[in-house]
């Protein structure tokens, strides 16, 4: 009777334990998504404008509501038709309930860091538990990169790192193997909405995340059928514009290293632009120094698996991206945050980049911190270019940081290889 007693009470204390830990959970869950919407909506609501890229969006916007075909505008749409309503909705959405349209539009990013802030909670607490989870999801929903682009910015890309961010989440933490169905599904979402997610593709198919040729052969096939849907009516019915608007596309050269030869171009000359076709011929050449770094990078994700995690691996790619091409546009920093969200070098790439960040809209689109206030100063002024050269400067050697980390560990893995193989040489 005594033995019962006790085992009812063991059983009872398991209940409570597992109801408190839950509740605890769940209360942890929903302070950081609150925080996450509070973080990026105050600053949509009192300081949000229509200018930089939610000018674009409504220009994007009016062509499709036109009927027109968009790749006949030269310069604005670089991305495959499947992010071609994103923008006509938004501006239905707009006028249908009166609310501005740069507010609607912030709704897309909004909701991608509300998804990511779920999936950074969730990783942590299976590696940390609930307390731990909460103080790590506070720290993306404050996460300084997310808010400036989403809240501030208004830019979709935090919606794509969201649906990158999932497909890894699902393969990193499945429980049924067909799951790696619905993980190249949402990657070849994010991949037509906008390009880089294709960047985590071969790192997602590495030993230990999918393993066997079918079933990479079949994630890639499902990773790229949004993408070849879409395009392939476009490219039968305008291959000029396609090519030239999307496949051609080059990108802008505010970060990187290119945007550090801007600036110091400026002060010495006081001309914003590079002389000629500089800029773009060097974000060519970078684009192909890239690609052989990046090639490298898979090569040794797939021979030297357990160097780093998938996360890490992943953010080296991207951080690689940053480092070596030319072509770096503010909102591309968003990628890499949820990757880094569980790693104390993510809060320093965080902080570094808000000065880039903060420096740059000032300098070049101030009405996107300042919303419709008039600028209190001349932020293009030479003393504030230095400010914003030197954020640069720091947020390149940041990033150049990580990569020197991974080729230390790279480089003291395969000493210790030969030194455990000459061991076992010896002793045979």
């Amino acid at each position: 009777m005594g033995h019962a007693a006790h085992r009812r009470v063991l059983d009872a204390l398991h209940v409570a334990v597992r109801f408190v830990s839950r509740r605890g959970m769940l209360f942890g869950l929903a302070l950081v998504l609150a925080m996450t919407v509070l973080a990026r909506l105050i600053p949509a609501l009192m300081l949000g404008s229509e200018v930089a890229d939610l000018s674009i969006y409504r220009r994007m916007a009016l062509i499709v509501v036109r009927e027109e075909d968009i790749y006949n505008a030269r310069n604005l749409f670089p991305y495959t038709p499947l992010s071609l309503f994103v923008a006509p909705f938004a501006l239905h959405i707009a006028t249908v309930f009166n609310q501005p349209f740069h507010l609607i539009m912030k709704l897309y990013p909004l909701a991608g860091d509300l998804g990511t802030a779920t999936l950074v909670f969730l990783l942590a607490q299976r590696r940390w538990g609930a307390l731990r989870a909460t103080v790590v999801g506070l720290a993306f929903a404050f996460n300084p990169i997310s808010i400036l682009i989403t809240g501030f910015h208004g830019n979709i890309m935090p919606l794509t790192a969201f649906l990158a961010f999932w497909a890894y989440y699902l393969l990193e933490t499945r429980r049924r193997p067909e799951i790696y169905l619905l993980s190249a599904l949402v990657l070849g979402i994010g991949i037509g909405l906008r390009s880089w997610p294709v960047l985590l593709l071969p790192f997602l198919l590495r030993p230990g995340m999918l393993d066997g040729w079918r079933p990479r052969i079949v994630y890639v096939a499902v990773a790229a059928f949004p993408s070849v849907l879409t395009l392939v009516p476009y490219l039968l019915a305008n291959f000029e514009g396609i090519n030239r608007e999307f496949f051609s596309y080059t990108s802008v050269t505010d970060f990187g290293w290119i945007g550090i030869w801007r600036n110091l171009w400026f002060l010495e000359t006081g001309f914003r632009s590079l002389p000629g076709t500089e800029a773009q011929d060097w974000v060519s050449r970078s684009r192909t120094l890239f690609l052989l770094a990046y090639a490298v990078l898979v090569a040794a994700a797939f021979l030297r698996p357990k160097l780093l995690d998938t996360a890490a691996w992943i953010a080296s790619a991207l951080i690689l991206f940053y480092t070596i091409f030319g072509g770096v546009a503010a909102q591309y920093y968003v990628w890499v945050v949820p990757f880094l969200a569980l790693r104390l070098y993510g809060v320093v790439f965080s902080f570094v980049a808000l000065g880039a960040l903060v420096a740059f809209y000032l300098t070049h689109h101030p009405g996107i911190l300042l919303g419709p206030y008039p600028s209190p100063i001349e932020y293009s002024r030479p003393e504030i270019v230095r400010v914003y050269l030197g954020f640069l400067l720091a947020l390149w050697t940041t990033g150049a940081l990580w990569l020197l980390w991974v080729l230390i560990r790279s480089i003291n893995q395969s000493l210790q290889y030969v030194i455990d193989w000459r061991s076992r040489a010896v002793a045979g």
